[in-house]
């Protein structure tokens, strides 16, 4: 057999491997397929309503956010909002010297802020 013969049978014998594989995934991805509804699903309104006012990002003037909390500092280190330990992050740079510690950082008047 001559050599164009042969490269003419192996691109042959690629070409129907890659159809074979292309046609077998074809119908795997259709059999596979899972079923859709056709039909748009019904909601009633107050579930719209309600969507509608989760996604609404616009800030309230006359009911702002607020992450500042008043405190009364003559409580000193001992009140519930004061920090009691270290954020483990920063454990290791406090025990080797490299970083005050938290009530050293804080000083007498930390802001206090909340989640929101």
């Amino acid at each position: 057999m001559s050599v164009p013969a042969k490269s003419l049978r192996y691109s042959l014998n690629l070409l129907l491997i890659s159809v074979a594989l292309v046609v077998s995934l074809g119908f795997l991805a259709w059999l596979l397929t899972p079923d859709v509804l056709h039909e748009d699903p019904v909601f009633d309104e107050g579930a719209i309503a309600e969507a509608e006012a989760l996604r609404d990002v616009r800030v309230d003037t006359d009911n702002p956010i607020t992450v500042y909390r008043e405190v009364d500092y003559s409580e000193g280190e001992g009140a519930k909002w004061f920090p009691k330990e270290e954020a483990p992050i920063l454990k290791e740079l406090v025990e080797e010297g490299l970083l005050p510690s938290v009530s050293e950082r804080t000083g007498p008047e930390p802001v206090v802020m909340e989640g929101v």
